[in-house]
């Protein structure tokens, strides 16, 4: 069976093991270094489709059985540092593929540990806890790639080679301030994350049945998806996408004048712009082909979206303020946006009366008017701050 063919089965403790069309195991004493042997340049024409594993918890907790068929792992919402590498680790992918060397046809191995998070709620996984820092370190190792070697005292180690995770949550800017202290923010996670603060709210709709043209692009969409997790090779740039963006990246790149929004907060976020600005080209790029070649377009696509989210992402990431005056602040902003009328004085002074008294409210109303230009007033109320007309 080709499935069989393609299967591999990696049980914790236990080394990976890759079995032939009738269940036996090709290597009797299989070497674990195949896992991830393929030499830098790598581009083989001929590979086998990704593996599927499957493997078992067979734990103390009767957990065993559970088996991992995704096409693209997904990790348990909420985990403890151990149960996100245990996970990871068991849910790795082998691409087999044949290479010429010399004249001769060798087969090669690329291993590698992938998984795609997706939470409604970002406290889920992140508390206010001893665990968040050590979560908050791996999240940073799995940003930057390559291999991670989680050991523990009773458990043994989760090796993880060459993770690489997707992570998408949801929050509010209270949770962020509650849980991201500026401690946190600190390790790293700020200048590897994208924060995306909208305080637009979502329409309201009746959900209702797909019409034929969206059952259309759906099929469409997880056929795409299908290839790209069968995917693999070297992603390379047209000659004008590579001249545009060293030119950039010498240029602009370490270039304060040039950032997009000025705040500290985002000093570690711009000392990382190289590879956000790649990161996103590859996205854009894989959203729509998968012949592995990075054009102008991407780039320019990568580009317009980070302009996009940048202007008010130091707003998501602030820590819990000592000053509590400028949390309210940021409240009260928030609240003018609600409302494109604006507010009265005394409405805003009602709204946060269990907050701040009425003369701080007053005072932090002139802040954000006369000190930040962040909004103004019109007919009697407050409102955002309107754009000159060129």
């Amino acid at each position: 069976m080709q499935e069989l063919l393609n299967s591999f089965k990696y049980l914790p403790g236990r080394p990976l093991m890759c079995y032939d069309e009738h269940g036996n195991p090709q290597d009797e004493d299989p070497d674990i270094s195949k896992f991830a042997n393929t030499e830098p340049g790598d581009s083989p024409e001929e590979y086998s489709e990704m593996s599927f594993l499957e493997f078992d918890y067979a734990s103390k907790e009767g957990n065993d059985g559970m088996k991992d068929d995704l096409l693209f792992p997904s990790p348990f919402d909420s985990s403890s540092l151990r149960g996100l590498t245990k996970y990871m680790a068991n849910a790795a992918r082998i691409i087999k593929y044949k290479k010429d060397i010399g004249g001769h046809t060798v087969t090669k191995w690329y291993g590698h540990s992938s998984a795609t998070l997706l939470l409604e709620e970002l406290t889920t996984l992140i508390k206010k806890d001893k665990e968040a820092s050590n979560i908050i370190t791996f999240l940073n190792k799995a940003w930057d790639c390559g291999d991670y070697r989680h050991g523990t005292a009773s458990n043994g180690c989760d090796a993880v080679k060459s993770c690489c995770l997707s992570f998408l949550a949801g929050t509010t800017p209270d949770h962020m301030a509650e849980i991201f202290t500026e401690g946190l923010l600190a390790q790293g996670i700020s200048a590897r994350t994208l924060f995306i603060l909208d305080n637009n709210k979502l329409p309201n709709r009746r959900p209702t049945p797909l019409t034929p043209t969206q059952k259309d692009a759906h099929e469409k969409l997880r056929m795409h998806l299908f290839k790209l997790a069968h995917l693999y090779g070297p992603v390379t740039f047209t000659p004008e996408a590579y001249e545009y963006h060293m030119n950039w990246f010498e240029k602009e790149a370490d270039n304060r004048s040039y950032r997009v929004n000025q705040s500290r907060r985002l000093d570690y976020y711009y000392g990382r712009i190289n590879m956000h600005r790649l990161k996103i080209a590859m996205a854009v790029h894989f959203a729509d082909r998968t012949d592995r070649v990075i054009t102008l377009s991407d780039l320019l696509t990568a580009k317009k979206l980070l302009d996009y989210v940048e202007p008010n992402m130091h707003v998501a990431i602030r820590g819990k303020s000592r000053n509590e005056l400028s949390d309210i602040m940021y409240s009260i902003l928030a609240y003018i946006k609600t409302n494109e009328s604006g507010w009265t004085e005394k409405q805003i002074i009602e709204e946060f009366l269990c907050d701040s008294q009425p003369g701080d409210t007053r005072e932090l109303l002139k802040e954000l008017r006369m000190t930040l230009g962040k909004i103004e007033m019109l007919d009697g109320r407050y409102i955002l701050k309107r754009k000159k007309k060129q």
